[in-house]
């Protein structure tokens, strides 16, 4: 494969962002390990590396750190559980049918976890 702008010159790696071939002239160095052809180009990979980080965090796919539907399906199955519990008091069909509901919460959160440390994400 030849470089993108030197045609005589062959590629030594392919641009991150744009996937354009690259020679070793052409390869901008930086202190990540990726190759890019332009400063445009390694600012577009920052900011794609950064939020590919904040979206590992907000799913809980780094370590340490529960994903936040887990913590949502479990608040709101002990919410609905509690409500439920109050409110069979004046109506059955209400009480029973909030209850089956943080049941419900409660097993998909308990499943979304097993999955996760079944994938290998969650240890």
């Amino acid at each position: 494969m030849k470089c993108y702008v030197h045609e005589s010159e062959e590629a030594v790696g392919i641009c991150k962002h744009c996937v354009r071939a690259m020679c070793k002239q052409c390869a901008i160095p930086n202190d990540q390990n990726f190759m890019v052809c332009s400063e445009r180009c390694k600012q577009e990979v920052l900011i794609y590396q950064d939020l590919m980080e904040k979206t590992k965090m907000a799913y809980g796919l780094k370590s340490g750190r529960l994903p936040a539907t887990i913590i949502f399906l479990t608040l709101f199955g002990v919410l609905f559980m509690v409500f439920g519990c109050f409110a069979i008091n004046t109506s059955l069909f209400l009480g029973i049918f909030t209850i089956v509901m943080g049941l419900a919460f409660l097993i998909s959160g308990g499943v979304y976890y097993y999955n996760q440390v079944k994938s290998g994400l969650r240890t």
